[in-house]
């Protein structure tokens, strides 16, 4: 990205997909902010959103647990000219009102707009306050910050701006100059570990010296972490931790039993007996850990190793930052990998693999090569807990799926391809629908077409054929009658919003972030749901869906006939 890029007019096409959602523009570029740069999923990027434009400056407040950071945002964008300091200088004067407790107390108590007030309460702000978090501001802006504007920045230590020139940096792809160009050889502890993932990647993982580590180039000015989620952020917790841990030099051989290690990316990597060479690379997981080296290099004795992973990705500058999101999750090992080799995931790889259907293939693993006709066990899971397990409001916590709900889930006679396939087919007629629900932040909420695939479950299920299409799916694929069940399931959808957008101008659900993870929020709005259509199919207006699913010789497998 050139800062030209973020100049008004193509900054404007850049953030289209988000005012579209219905998000007046400066929001709309710190929802674009949020997803690239500090590289949140959708549904947290949303979540950290205010939806409104308020006198007080505060557009988005995110909590880092790892860091007991609350970052609050504040975006402004321009269309010519330069960002001064009176606008720095008034977002700084907010967050003096909130950045003690006591502070905070008076602020809350006086003229707060209500969403402000919610949302403040609702991360337990003033609690985090009293266990030990710091206040960081965060000043978003599509225009170059002026000499005042970074003066005002510079005399507050706990103020970030991130201007044209800033976001420009930061967001660089790997494939166009991130990072670090040219080479670095590393010396590895032992012979390193190669695993290939995919075509055109492959990992490297061995013990590097941590001296080598904190010589790597592009520590001091930053330049090596340009794709890593968090600059190096100064004295914090963790921060402190790893200085200790440099200090206690007779604890050097033990370091690699408690750190987490350190992700790096390269468009080419080669290996020599014990060596690793690396070629245009930067830092995603670690810019933390590499600058308490960098300036602590002199405690750093040869017994300390560091478990290093070097990922080759060419110049896929997509695979680049989804690597990035999910590396700085702090989680070395997640859920998901350690159910990778389960009996119950190969065994619906297996199944993919045997009906061949259209080309879909099942993904079990993080890193493997994705595309339009791969269906990630991942996403699976998330179908399968809103249709079958009837939870939509839990859709946004991935880690269930691979632990509580895991057995759940996954370990029942009938989840096999079939099922999977056709919910994920259901889900691509859910995403086309939902363009018509007026409401376009709520149309466009991660959890929405969760929702709505409940509701297109319980529908189904008010009939006999409908039961019988979710309990045996694959009569579908037997038959070839599936592009017959799928318009039916459409047709279903188009009068479904109908009822969507008369519930949600009606007052349903007017805190959707909270309220589609509430599950007494969610049965009611499901249940109106249902009880309209059911309304309208009483008077005629809409189709009998188990009518419609019969003349897609969709029966009860126990008196189907043979013909």
């Amino acid at each position: 990205m050139n800062a030209a890029d973020l100049e008004f007019a193509s900054m404007l096409e850049l953030v289209k997909p988000f005012t579209d959602k219905g998000r007046p523009r400066s929001i709309a570029f710190l929802n674009w902010f949020l997803e690239h740069i500090y590289r949140l999923d959708q549904v947290s990027a949303e979540d950290a959103i205010c939806d409104k434009n308020n006198d007080r400056g505060i557009d988005g407040i995110y909590v880092d647990n790892e860091q007991l950071e609350i970052h609050v945002f504040q975006s402004k964008t321009k269309q010519n000219g330069t960002l001064g300091d009176k606008d720095v200088r008034e977002f700084s004067g907010t967050l003096n009102q909130i950045r003690t407790k006591d502070a905070y107390d008076l602020f809350i108590s006086g003229k707060v707009d209500q969403e402000i007030k919610d949302k403040l309460n609702k991360v337990n702000f003033g609690g985090l306050l009293e266990s030990g978090y710091t206040v960081r501001g965060v000043f978003v802006t599509n225009a170059e910050f002026d000499a005042n504007g970074r003066d005002m920045l510079a005399n507050d230590p706990a103020l970030i701006g991130f201007g044209r020139d800033e976001i420009a940096q930061v967001y660089v792809d790997l494939g166009e100059d991130a990072g670090i160009r040219g080479e670095y050889e590393f010396r590895a502890d032992g012979k390193p570990l190669v695993h290939q993932a995919g075509q055109t990647s492959k990992v490297v993982v061995f013990f590097a010296e941590g001296k080598q580590l904190s010589e790597l180039p592009g520590i001091a000015d930053g330049s090596l972490f340009e794709l890593n989620v968090r600059l190096p952020l100064g004295s914090t917790k963790v921060n402190k931790a790893i200085q200790d841990s440099l200090s206690a030099q007779a604890q050097h051989q033990k370091f690699a039993l408690f750190h987490n290690g350190v992700t790096v990316l390269a468009e080419e990597v080669e290996l020599d007996d014990e060596r690793v060479r690396i070629k245009n690379f930067v830092v995603v997981n670690g810019a933390q850990s590499l600058k308490q080296f960098h300036s602590g290099a002199g405690r750093i004795t040869g017994d300390l190793r560091v478990l290093t992973r070097i990922i080759e990705i060419g110049g896929d500058a997509e695979l680049a930052r989804e690597i990035s999101i999910n590396s700085n999750n702090q989680n070395g090992i997640k859920p998901r990998d350690l159910r990778s080799n389960d009996k119950l995931q190969v065994r619906l790889k297996s199944e993919f693999e045997t009906i061949n259907f259209e080309g879909y293939r099942f993904d079990v693993k993080r890193g493997a090569a994705g595309g339009d006709r791969v269906i990630s066990n991942e996403a699976a899971g998330k179908l399968l807990l809103a249709f079958d397990l009837d939870e939509p409001w839990s859709c946004h916590q991935t880690y269930k799926l691979f632990d509580e709900k895991y057995n759940d889930l996954f370990g029942r006679p009938g989840v096999d391809a079939y099922r999977i396939v056709l919910l994920h087919k259901i889900m691509e007629r859910i995403h086309e629908n939902t363009e018509s629900i007026t409401n376009r932040p709520f149309a466009t909420y991660g959890l929405t077409p969760f929702v709505i695939l409940a509701a297109v479950k319980r529908l189904l299920c008010a009939s006999d054929a409908g039961r019988e299409l979710c309990r045996n799916p694959k009569q579908a694929f037997d038959d070839g009658h599936l592009e017959c069940v799928l318009d039916v399931v459409n047709d279903l959808l188009k009068a479904l919003m109908i009822d969507v957008n008369h519930e949600i101008e009606s007052g349903s659900l007017p805190d959707y972030k909270s309220d589609l993870k509430s599950k007494t929020s969610v049965e009611k709005f499901l249940g109106e749901l249902v009880r309209s259509y059911q309304k309208d199919r009483l008077r005629g207006k809409v189709d009998d869906i188990g009518d419609r699913l019969v003349a897609c010789k969709i029966t009860d497998s126990g008196t189907k006939k043979a013909a």
